[in-house]
């Protein structure tokens, strides 16, 4: 199982920053940590195409 630091430095979207800053993206970067954490990886993959959605509509809720 891979640990923390490494899901954290292969992680795609971590080298990208957000085009903007919110709750919303706050609330769902913490889920998605928290999922990273504990190796739910139905969950990271969904919440990073949530985020990454909700990103590039400029946060359209």
């Amino acid at each position: 199982m891979p640990t923390a630091a490494r899901q954290e430095a292969t992680r795609p979207e971590a080298s990208e920053p957000p085009a903007h800053e919110c709750g919303v993206c706050r609330a769902l970067d913490a889920d998605l940590k928290v999922a990273e954490a504990v190796g739910d990886l139905g969950a990271v993959e969904s919440l990073r195409t949530e985020l990454r959605n909700h990103s590039r509509d400029g946060g359209a809720a």
